[in-house]
């Protein structure tokens, strides 16, 4: 990642770090900043995965076995809507964490305009950075739908108001 930074020409001394306060993400963020040395760090709850609510934990295959009529009625929400608008038993869709991406927006926006902060590292989960790409870049619901959901520790790179895609997959 350090290298990366060189190679790039990113001058770290205007930026921050911005992650989910969720476990996994400050262990994975620690490991990079190993490499960044960034001193400015901060969480922001808008930043969590997708609540997946009563399917949870359980592997997909195993949503219909378990859960068989709230996982028909997710199932008529994803046909009459489409994927992107369906939302989870007890949980969220990702048109549901994209308005909280939204929030998060303003934020990035107030660093840059009142610190100068002009390098954002955000640390976060699959679907929070999928629909971070999508609303930065007014994607459509249909482009969420098509892009891929990031493994572990992939980095999506935006710089210059371009989108990169993930750098390292």
């Amino acid at each position: 990642m350090a290298n990366y930074c060189r190679e790039k020409s990113i001058d770290l001394s205007r930026a921050r770090i911005w992650r989910s306060p969720f476990l996994r993400t400050r262990q994975t963020c620690d490991e990079f900043n190993k490499f960044l040395k960034i001193s400015d760090i901060r969480e922001d709850i808008t930043l969590i995965e997708q609540q997946y609510g009563l399917f949870d934990a359980l592997p997909e295959e195993d949503w219909s076995k378990l859960y068989p009529a709230e996982y028909a009625e997710y199932e008529r929400q994803r046909a009459n809507r489409g994927r992107f608008y369906a939302r989870l038993p007890l949980g969220e869709s990702p048109f549901d964490v994209a308005i909280r991406v939204h929030q998060f927006m303003g934020t990035v926006h107030r660093d840059f305009e009142k610190h100068g902060m002009d390098t954002l590292f955000i640390f976060t989960h699959g679907t929070t950075i999928r629909t971070f790409v999508m609303r930065w870049f007014h994607y459509s619901p249909e482009w969420y739908d098509e892009d891929r959901n990031p493994k572990n520790c992939w980095i999506r790179e935006i710089e210059n108001g371009k989108d990169l895609g993930y750098i390292n997959s």
